[in-house]
């Protein structure tokens, strides 16, 4: 489960730790802890601070849990999550606590690149001049909403983000709600809206998750009163006219120019939704991307690389009988299994359903093979009762790692053949 477990005495001594705890402290503290040890002599002194204050309260007979940041200065950033309890003896004094920690780095890393892709967006938003720039999702409420033109009339972003449309603007919501229909059928849209005493220009494009869904729709809201202003004017002369239409023309490029850059920030927005929302593994456009780069540089080095293919057993009986979300909540416990085994140098995705993809570079076959086992053998022995009473869950795994074919797909495909091979040999069984 990638899940490190210790327990101390009230000086902080180890009195157990489990296989999980150990390993966590070779692969990142580089040290080994025998009991009695003081766990506060191997651990960073800015962490050391946190967790003295976490166990002061464990040991007040309370639990708590809290993110703290490992300070090492021969590693990356690395974060863990804690959670501590108090530890009781036969009569029910505390003589002791009881830590739990896992690594949630890589969650860490998600969310500061999310934060930053937001703020992104605002200050995109922010100084576009006479603009308003938005997300719409499905049900017409609004995720982010952001501009010049809000800012000028006071609106800050927390005055729209999570209300519906048609609350903000009823006018507007009936100007828009037949263009958000074109829009989440996988179309662009476009028209002019008039909201109070202003004109706005609405141009609108399809936003897709990492599974090619559409979830939301981007709006460029540009004010374009002054520019209708000019053309009601058209009439008083031709000298005003041409004037005009110069004003027009210009005020159409510019909007083109937006459009084209809010389609390229759409699509760097895309780009970096790489991961499956489920599992939280790599998804299969993204597979594909690295493992034609594993394939190439394997086959102009000579370096091995092994391919594993695998997938859920009767997972198809497991959504029947107990219920898709009991189905999810197995994709999701798979996603933290695999990545709890595998390196920072392997690519694990979600290639689609039950069906995930291991890339495995500088592996050979009979490592690989090795290393299924494990995961096979993770995943048979997995509490899945905690999940439902009566599940059990097993996997059948195929392994290639003939890099002499001309393509990474037939690679691929080698390796689903043996997965069919284990499937034909009875299941939850690795084939190679």
């Amino acid at each position: 489960m990638g899940l490190a477990i210790c327990a101390v005495d009230k000086k902080f001594k180890i009195i157990e730790r489990n296989d999980g705890f150990l390993e966590w402290t070779k692969s990142t503290l580089k040290k080994s802890l025998p009991i009695g040890s003081v766990l506060f002599d191997v651990l960073p002194p800015k962490a050391c601070v946190a967790l003295k204050q976490l166990f002061k309260t464990a040991l007040a007979g309370e639990h708590h849990l809290a993110d703290i940041h490992l300070d090492l200065k021969s590693q990356k950033d690395k974060w863990i999550f804690v959670r501590v309890c108090p530890l009781f003896d036969a009569s029910g004094d505390v003589v002791g606590v009881l830590m739990t920690l896992r690594d949630i780095t890589e969650q860490k890393r998600i969310e500061a690149e999310n934060t930053y892709n937001r703020q992104l967006y605002l200050t995109l938003a922010r100084h576009i001049p006479e603009s308003n720039m938005f997300l719409i999702d499905r049900d017409r409420r609004f995720l982010i909403a952001e501009g010049s033109e809000m800012r000028k009339d006071g609106i800050s972003p927390e005055m729209w983000a999570g209300k519906l449309v048609h609350e903000v603007d009823k006018k507007m919501f009936d100007g828009i709600e037949h263009l958000l229909k074109r829009v989440f059928s996988g179309k662009t849209a476009e028209t002019e809206v008039n909201a109070v005493d202003k004109i706005y220009a609405i141009q609108l494009v399809p936003v897709r998750n990492e599974s090619q869904k559409i979830y939301a729709a981007m709006g460029l809201m540009r004010n374009i009163t002054r520019y209708k202003q000019i053309e009601q004017e058209l009439t008083a002369s031709l000298k005003e006219k041409e004037r005009a239409l110069e004003e027009l023309a210009e005020a159409n490029s510019v909007k083109t120019k937006l459009l084209a850059e809010l389609r390229s920030q759409t699509e760097f927005l895309e780009k970096q939704t790489r991961e499956d929302a489920l599992t939280g593994l790599y998804n299969r456009r993204y597979l594909n991307m690295q493992l034609e780069q594993e394939f190439k540089r394997a086959k102009r080095y000579g370096n091995p690389l092994s391919v594993v293919m695998c997938d859920i057993d009767y997972f198809k009986k497991i959504n029947d009988t107990f219920s898709h979300q009991v189905g999810d909540e197995v994709l999701k416990t798979l996603g933290r299994i695999f990545k709890a085994y595998s390196r920072s140098v392997d690519t694990v995705a979600r290639f689609g359903g039950e069906e995930f993809v291991l890339v495995l570079p500088e592996t050979p076959k009979e490592k690989a093979v090795l290393l299924c086992e494990k995961l096979r053998a993770a995943v048979e022995h997995y509490p899945w009762s905690e999940i439902h009473k009566e599940l059990s869950v097993t996997m059948s795994f195929g392994v290639s790692d003939n890099v002499r074919l001309s393509h990474y797909e037939k690679l691929l495909a080698e390796a689903d053949e043996k997965l069919y091979e284990a499937k034909n040999s009875g299941r939850n069984r690795v084939a190679y």
